[in-house]
Formats: C-alpha cells, structure tokens, sequence
C-alpha cells in the first residue's frame, strides 16, 4: 500500500555541534494524523511537517522543529536557553512544556499550557498564562513577544534610571516577574493585545479548532504583522478571505446596502456516510 508519510535521516548542526537530523513528513494535503504517545530518546534534532500528533510527544535529548503541525501535547525536557528546543511555524498545540528550553513561535496557537524558560513569540494567539514552569506564577524568564495575544500586557515600569527603563530590579507588575524581580522577557505592547480569542470551536482535535470566529476581537483578526490573522491559520488567511468576499459584493451592491457574511457552523460537521438497506 502507498505510505502517506517520509521518513528521512540525515546530518545537521544544533548549538554549534554536529546532530542527527531525523524528519518525519506527512504526504497528505491536510496533516496526517498520528496516533499514540511518542517518546524519543535518541539525541537529534526532528523536524516534523503536516503532521496532526493526537497524543503526547516526548522528546528527551533533543530538539524539535515543526511546520504546519498540530499537536496535543508536546514535552521537551533538554536545557537550553541559546537555541530553540521548540522551534514551531504555522502550528497549533493543545499543550507545549519545555521549562528547561527556549520556545520559538510563530503564527502559531496555544490552547492550554504554555511553559518556557525563555519564550520568542510573533504573530501567535498564546491563550494560557505564561509560566517558566509548574512551580509557582513565575513567568518566562526571557525573550520577546510581538504581534501576538497573550494573557496581560505587562505595564511599563516607572524607571529610576532614563537609560535603562526596563530595569529588572522596578516591580511593580506581580503579573510579570521571574525569580522575584521584573522578568527579563520583552512585550512589545503597542503590537499585542490581550483581546480573549474567539474560536469556532476550542477543543482540540474538534473541527474548527484554533479558527477564528468572525466575531472574535479585530485586534486578533487584523493583529499580525502584516495585517493578517494571528495564529496557527494565518497562512490559510481565512479572516482576508471573508475581507474580501465582503469587498466585492460592496461594489456592485446599491448605494445604502450592506453585505453580511452568515457562516453556517454545520459546515464543520462531517458529511452523513450512505447507508444500504
């Protein structure tokens, strides 16, 4: 029978030393679903593609790289603060948990748990609070957050010195501290919001999970960088499509009406399989 997945083995660097590069890749033209709970052991670096992993992956010596993924849960234990553990693009995660890692997101949406010693987040929907880790309240330690909703936008300290305004020892945010003082993680907060996302559906493995109700808040649906969508289905631009459906009905409706868009959420739903009497 035809496999509707690649597998490849290969050679790479990861933090300045020579690592085994093993991928998997799904075939299909959605993700390919993967059943099971997956632990890895072999030190490496995996790059996963247009896989939906419907269980927990487990990597335990090594780092991971995926493009256009859903996972339900994905844990890494390696320590590192240089380079990625997590590195994902275009993805969509029930739960990431790398309290010894960097994590590096982009267009991607988070449902449930988000934990990092250091988070880099752009043009993500991140709906958990950010933790470091499952001790206490603390919040990543480090990195930069941009074009991205999160759950509070820290407020600017008061700074004692001109030159340096971000002063980790100023607390007077208890939503954003590590280790007892101002957390060193940036939030560039004229670019986030902490808008509550609206989804079609929020359960993850559901039809519709992750994809943007077209009520949900303008600061999510137009927040990207480029004026796109925030999230896992930026790529897909469904907000700009409905954008522009309503664009060209406008030019060739008269003067004082208005188009709506009414989406059917019975669309979701899988067609009714035929049934022989």
């Amino acid at each position: 029978p035809e496999l509707n997945i690649a597998f490849t083995i290969g050679q790479t660097e990861w933090n300045g030393t020579p690592w085994p590069l093993i991928g998997l890749r799904g075939l299909t033209d959605g993700p390919l679903r993967v059943r099971g709970v997956a632990t890895l052991d072999t030190p490496a670096l995996y790059r996963f593609d247009n896989l939906w992993m419907d269980n927990r992956v487990e990597i335990n010596h090594g780092a991971v790289q995926l493009r256009g993924c859903a996972v339900r849960q994905l844990r890494v234990s390696t320590a590192e603060r240089e380079v990625p553990v997590v590195d994902a693009y275009s993805c969509l995660f029930k739960k990431i948990e790398a309290a010894r890692g960097l994590v590096r997101l982009e267009y991607v949406t988070v449902l449930d748990t988000l934990l990092a010693e250091c988070l880099q987040a752009s043009d993500s929907i991140l709906v958990p609070e950010l933790r470091k880790d499952r001790i206490d309240t603390d919040v990543p330690a480090a990195g930069c957050i941009r074009f991205s909703r999160l759950f509070h936008l820290p407020e600017k300290p008061i700074p004692s010195d001109p030159f340096d305004p971000l002063e980790p020892l100023i607390d007077n945010d208890p939503l954003w501290r590590a280790q007892h003082k101002r957390s060193l993680l940036r939030c560039f907060n004229d670019t986030c919001t902490a808008d509550a996302p609206l989804f079609w559906e929020a359960t993850f493995g559901a039809p519709g999970c992750g994809v943007l109700h077209p009520d949900c808040s303008p600061a999510i649906q137009t927040g990207g960088e480029d004026g796109g969508e925030m999230g896992a289905y930026h790529e897909l631009r469904y907000v700009l499509r409905r954008q522009a459906v309503l664009e060209k009905l406008h030019e060739f409706l008269p003067v004082g009406m208005e188009a709506v868009l009414i989406t059917d959420p019975s669309l979701a739903c899988a067609p009714p399989k035929a049934t022989t009497t």
